[in-house]
């Protein structure tokens, strides 16, 4: 790594005393008057401080400075591993997972463009089917935005009656006969009330009748019979 543009800006070189004779001249300066190899161990204000960014950054200060530091001193004076410049394995499956996805393969790419441009059709097949089902209600909106209210197709009440006749299945069964509640309604043209006693003397008037019907069929019987014999 080029230190040239930080040399420029610096104090004179930094030369340690020997023991007995006096300070050191000039100042210290990370990796450039002596090496720096921080690791996880080095205070946070050697690393960029506390807080929640300067903690996202931590381990990448680190790894700069510990390669600077290989860079400029080697391995035995900064006392940095060969190895650890390197990235490591969950570094390299994380660059490879950004990588494909950001980057993904070219196949990857062309079948999305295909899934894309099938949804565009089908969009735009369901847009023309719309706007063809609003064109053929125009002439009903025109009459509309004129004042001309739409004519109606209203079948009279009278009719109504015989159209759904008509409408019947063929199959539809025939009542033979009616319950006593339903004569009555048919004969009086309204329903009545089971408990009143309109209603009780209908039915006593029917089963009446009734009976009188099977006396007739039985004599209307025994006569046919007695012709017969004779």
């Amino acid at each position: 790594m080029r230190f040239t543009q930080h040399i420029r800006r610096l104090p004179p070189p930094f030369y340690p005393g020997k023991p007995g004779e006096g300070a050191p001249v000039g100042r210290y300066v990370r990796n450039v008057s002596l090496p720096y190899s921080p690791d996880h161990r080095t205070p946070k204000e050697e690393t960029g401080g506390y807080g929640e960014h300067a903690d996202y950054m931590r381990a990448r200060v680190i790894a700069d400075e510990r390669r600077r530091s290989w860079a400029r001193f080697g391995s035995l004076k900064s006392q940095v591993s060969v190895r650890d410049l390197f990235p490591s394995e969950a570094e390299y499956a994380e660059e490879l997972e950004a990588e494909k996805r950001w980057w993904p393969e070219l196949e990857t790419m062309k079948k999305e463009l295909q899934r894309i441009e099938s949804q565009k059709e089908q969009d735009e097949a369901l847009r023309q089917r719309q706007i063809a089902a609003a064109m053929s209600q125009m002439p009903k909106w025109m009459n509309i935005y004129k004042g001309k209210t739409p004519v109606k197709d209203r079948t009279p009440g009278i009719r109504q009656k015989l159209i759904l006749e008509k409408k019947k299945s063929k199959t539809d069964y025939v009542v033979q006969s009616l319950t006593n509640e339903e004569a009555i309604i048919d004969l009086v043209g309204k329903k009545l009330d089971p408990r009143s006693m309109e209603y009780k003397q209908y039915v006593s008037k029917m089963q009446l009748e009734q009976k009188n019907q099977k006396k007739r069929k039985a004599a209307l019987k025994k006569r046919g019979q007695a012709t017969v014999d004779d």
